[in-house]
């Protein structure tokens, strides 16, 4: 039988199509970790949605039962994008108005027994684009919906490429079939 290339040929060949992974876009990520009376972590895919009528960003990622997310709200409600920079975590409980920039920091988890909601009160998001893409770096001291309970949260958003939500964005967002398709802000 006669070789018809050999080891060596579907070792260049794998070589070549290797070459080419680094060009291929990543999937956009939320991984965060917490500590405290809780402990975890969550890796996900992540969602994010640009409100454009008042000038928030949504980065929401889900694992199963859990899920944590964050509200980037830009300096002006006139803004057509978030800038870059850092965005203090502020506790949206307290009805004192939202601080701009401004962030919301949230965590839903099932213990054992219990479904727990926690809310940032303190921290910083510091957000970053490149090109189309936006970044998060994630570090909040968050509590517990009912009192008592606190975790310090960390983590990342990568290769985030925000969908345009409708002109006015709902407390809660429409499942994403339903957002019209549109380019990121620029």
């Amino acid at each position: 039988m006669a070789n018809r290339g050999g080891p060596h040929l579907c070792f260049a060949g794998l070589a070549a199509a290797l070459a080419g992974c680094d060009a291929l876009p990543s999937m956009p990520a939320l991984e965060v970790r917490w500590t405290g009376r809780d402990t975890g972590r969550l890796e996900s895919r992540a969602q994010a949605f640009w409100c454009p009528g008042v000038a928030r960003l949504e980065i929401r990622g889900v694992q199963g039962d859990a899920g944590a997310g964050l509200v980037l709200y830009a300096r002006s409600e006139s803004s057509a994008a978030p800038e870059s920079g850092a965005y203090p975590v502020f506790d949206p409980l307290p009805d004192t108005g939202t601080p701009r920039p401004g962030s919301a920091v949230a965590l839903r988890l099932f213990t054992q027994t219990l479904i727990k909601g926690y809310r940032g009160d303190s921290g910083s998001v510091a957000l970053a684009r490149r090109g189309r893409t936006w970044s998060a770096r994630i570090a909040a001291r968050l509590l517990t919906m009912g009192g008592g309970d606190t975790v310090w949260l960390t983590g990342v958003a990568r290769g985030v490429v925000p969908r345009v939500a409708p002109e006015r964005c709902p407390d809660s967002l429409p499942r994403s079939e339903s957002l019209r398709p549109g380019p990121p802000p620029e």
